[in-house]
């Protein structure tokens, strides 16, 4: 029988622990190729509790959770603690690759930084953009790099919970669907996060036929569950809400008819995996088992996220459109 890949959750928080819709505790349970060990968290009372309600082990620091060998470490803690626990991580022989919560870093040279650590050590980075690997997301990339619906005018998406823990995501989906923009411009919204230290912002980002615009709306506790997209062509319309939470008759679908939009069955199915975590798992799973030489998901991509927010971050200050530029540097 095929030995199992063991992981180690460092962070015992929502994304580490406790998110319904999926966390890494509970996809390293739920994969069949996984087993979780355990995890780890600065506050006892937080990891006791974790791992009580996942059945693992409580490691009270890095070190003794490294002694049980992990093949795979989430790092489901904030970027601004993080460098301490990777080069932890990145000197310990068994690990072999590095589940990462987004943003990657606090900063274009951070997240540059992480990138080269784990390069050297040898370790495989991925970053939990899990948008990315949903089948209804990747359906929508194809259709747009085909232009299968037309000419596209406009794209919204709406977001919840601030801009470096919200907007990151669609920051990274607008990446994947259509590269990068070319400028972006941003103002801090009225309506109000759930993070004092992460404030929303209205952002729109810049291509030669089209803009997205990213729009924030209250946390689901004070209004509802969103994180929706809305696609603008010139002959039809669609609106394909946030597939943890709605179903395939949810998304509404117009086409042109007489110069009107006319409600159509929609062709647009919503993919929901049981945890959302899970396919970003399967990835790193299968990188493993085929002992990849590099990881099927470049990290250098989510790079490009903390940059646009660095940018973002600078148009709020300066009250002006700033341009992305060619590179990184």
């Amino acid at each position: 029988m095929l030995e199992k890949y063991k992981g180690l959750v460092i962070g015992s928080g929502w994304s580490g622990a406790t998110r319904e819709e999926g966390n890494h505790a509970d996809c390293y349970q739920t994969h069949s190729k996984c087993v979780l060990l355990g995890v780890m968290d600065i506050s006892a009372e937080k990891a006791q509790k974790a791992s009580l309600d996942h059945h693992c082990r409580y490691y009270p620091e890095i070190e003794s959770a490294l002694k049980d060998n992990p093949d795979i470490v989430s790092l489901a803690i904030h970027p601004q603690w993080r460098m301490e626990y990777l080069n932890k991580i990145c000197e310990h022989s068994s690990v072999k690759a590095i589940f990462c919560e987004k943003p990657l870093g606090s900063s274009t040279a951070e997240a540059i930084d992480i990138v080269k650590i784990c390069k050297k050590a040898g370790k495989f980075l991925y970053v939990n953009y899990q948008r990315r690997v949903n089948r209804t997301n990747q359906q929508l990339k194809k259709e747009f790099e085909n232009r299968v619906r037309g000419n596209l005018q406009h794209v919204n998406f709406y977001i919840m919970r601030g801009m470096w823990t919200a907007a990151s995501h669609y920051i990274d989906l607008g990446l994947m669907y259509f590269g990068k923009p070319d400028w972006v411009f941003a103002v801090e919204s009225p309506i109000p996060s759930p993070y004092s230290y992460d404030k929303n912002a209205t952002i729109l980002l810049g291509y030669p036929q089209f803009q997205i615009h990213i729009i924030p709306l209250l946390s689901w506790d004070k209004g509802f569950y969103t994180c929706d997209q809305e696609f603008i062509f010139d002959k039809e319309k669609f609106y394909i809400p946030n597939v943890s939470f709605y179903q395939n008759e949810d998304v509404t679908h117009f086409k042109v008819e007489d110069h009107t939009l006319k409600r159509v069955s929609s062709d647009i199915k919503l993919h929901r995996d049981s945890s959302d975590y899970l396919p970003v798992l399967d990835q790193i799973v299968a990188d493993l088992d085929k002992e990849a030489t590099e990881e099927c998901m470049d990290p250098m991509k989510s790079v490009w996220s903390v940059k646009i927010l660095e940018l973002a971050n600078r148009s709020k200050e300066e009250m002006r459109r700033i341009d992305i530029p060619a590179t990184l540097n």
